[in-house]
């Protein structure tokens, strides 16, 4: 479901679902946008500038456009998250990601081609 609405294109608010323990976002660079994540509920590691920071209910990362990252779950029940990338265009990304379905991932992992394939037009670039 594509979502419309003012905000669609001006860095609206987007809820980070929770995810499996563990799973992880691959390493990634926003070459446009900047990411900021407020952790709800559970914890979230995120991997930032050589050091992985552990995110609790009510702490937060801001993450700068072109700078690698790495995001994940890191408990059960699984985390939920506030995002929000500014300039917009994210929530984007993750329908397309959604629509495209299983094909994204390759073996149980993300297929790294399929997710750049993808995230071109959205300036993000994915990294084993």
């Amino acid at each position: 479901m594509r979502r419309q609405g003012p905000h669609r294109r001006h860095g609206g608010p987007a809820r980070h679902p929770g995810e499996p323990a563990r799973r992880r976002h691959p390493p990634h660079i926003h070459h446009h946008a900047d990411e900021f994540v407020y952790v709800l509920d559970g914890t979230m590691e995120v991997d930032f500038d050589g050091t992985t920071h552990r995110l609790t209910p009510g702490m937060c990362a801001l993450l700068p456009h072109g700078i690698p990252h790495a995001l994940r779950n890191a408990s059960q029940p699984p985390a939920r998250c506030l995002q929000i990338s500014a300039p917009g265009g994210w929530e984007e990304f993750v329908e397309d990601m959604c629509e495209a379905g299983p094909v994204v991932r390759k073996g149980g992992h993300p297929d790294l081609d399929r997710l750049n394939e993808i995230g071109a037009k959205y300036g993000m670039e994915y990294h084993g």
